[in-house]
Parts: C-alpha cells; sequence; structure tokens
C-alpha cells in the first residue's frame, strides 16, 4: 500500500497530463466498483392503484392512475442477507421535489423474498392518512435504502465517501395521466448522502 500511496503521491511525474484524472486513489476506486455493481434498480409496484374517471367529451375516456403505497424491491449481489441489516427511508412530495417540503413516507418492515429466483429484499412504504388527499399531477416519493455490513464498525453500503454516509435512492411518480400504463415503475439508483437525495438538483 505505501507502494500505491508513493505512486498517487507523484502521479504529475509518472504520467501525462491526459491520464492523471483517471488515476484514482484505490479506495475510491473500489468504492465506485461497489456502486456500479452492486443494486442498481429499484422496482416499485403499487398496492392501492385507483383509476380516476374523468368527465370527457370525446369517445376516449379521460382518466389518470394515482397509488398512495408501494412495495419497492431490489436485488444485491453481495451484502444483503438478513432484513435487519436493511435501513430504510421515505418522502412525500406533494406538489413534486421541485416544489414542496418532504413529508415523512410510513415504512412497513423489510422482508426477504425471491424475485425470479433471486434473493431479494421488500419493503412497502406509504403515504400517512392524513396527506393521502394531497396527490397532484406532479406528486412524487424519494425512497432510500442502505445495509449496515458491520454493526459493531458502524459499517454500510453504500460506503462513507469524503466522510459522509450515503443512501441508495429512487424517485418515483405517485399520479399518471397515461391510461395504457400503470405505476409500477422500475428507477435506476442515485448515490449519495440523505440530504442530497431530498433536494431536487441530484434528479
Amino acid at each position: 500500500m505505501q507502494y500505491v500511496d508513493s505512486i498517487l503521491d507523484n502521479r504529475a511525474l509518472l504520467t501525462a497530463a491526459s491520464f492523471q484524472d483517471t488515476l484514482m486513489n484505490p479506495l475510491d476506486a473500489q468504492i465506485k466498483l461497489f456502486d456500479l455493481t452492486v443494486c442498481q434498480q429499484i422496482a416499485f409496484e403499487p398496492l392501492d392503484q385507483e383509476t380516476v374517471i374523468l368527465p370527457s367529451m370525446s369517445a376516449m375516456p379521460a382518466s389518470y392512475e394515482k397509488a398512495t403505497s408501494f412495495n419497492a424491491t431490489m436485488v444485491f449481489t453481495q451484502f444483503f442477507s438478513n432484513p435487519a441489516q436493511v435501513e430504510t427511508q421515505a418522502w412525500f412530495y406533494s406538489r413534486g421535489v421541485r416544489n414542496d417540503n418532504p413529508i415523512k413516507m410510513n415504512l412497513g418492515s423489510v422482508k426477504k423474498i425471491k424475485d425470479n429466483q433471486r434473493e431479494a429484499l421488500q419493503v412497502k412504504f406509504n403515504i400517512p392518512n392524513q396527506h393521502k388527499n394531497e396527490i397532484y399531477s406532479n406528486s412524487e416519493a424519494v425512497f432510500a435504502v442502505r445495509i449496515k455490513i458491520d454493526e459493531h464498525q458502524q459499517s454500510f453500503f453504500p460506503y462513507h465517501q469524503n466522510g459522509r454516509e450515503r443512501w441508495l435512492g429512487a424517485k418515483i411518480k405517485l399520479k399518471d395521466f397515461n391510461i395504457f400504463t400503470d405505476l409500477s415503475q422500475d428507477e435506476n439508483i442515485k448515490i449519495a448522502p440523505m440530504d442530497e437525495l431530498k433536494k431536487s438538483f441530484i434528479w
């Protein structure tokens, strides 16, 4: 490791300028590798989807779909073996992430399931009852998860970076005016500190 540190410290002398930015610290490279391979998507399935028919003068009826409760399902290639390892958070944005302050959502217990013969984790989350009538065309939710790797050392995946805790996050819509689809959504994840996942600029 001392040799690697020496190479990194002297990379300006040993490599061309165009290559220096790609010569990563080994720990940063390992973190990046895990970020890209351990979990890439979260699948969201609505549990209480409702179709609302609107008055229309055309032959095609106007309607929209909305849901207040979802299952989030994800597959991890490493680290996950016990639901007790998993921490989750979910936030409801009545007017969308760009326009609103987050409201904490209710979370169910984490379950281990089989997803296409793969071991997966699943958790239910929903909008609190007092806010269920606040779903609009731009309403969204942000779901976040992390896995405790070592309880004694407080080690988590995603790994801390630059001294900051990070989470896997995904954003979903809660209302859709497309009558040919439902609110099932497979979303690519973002990895960032929780305070960033709750802000619009990351999305």
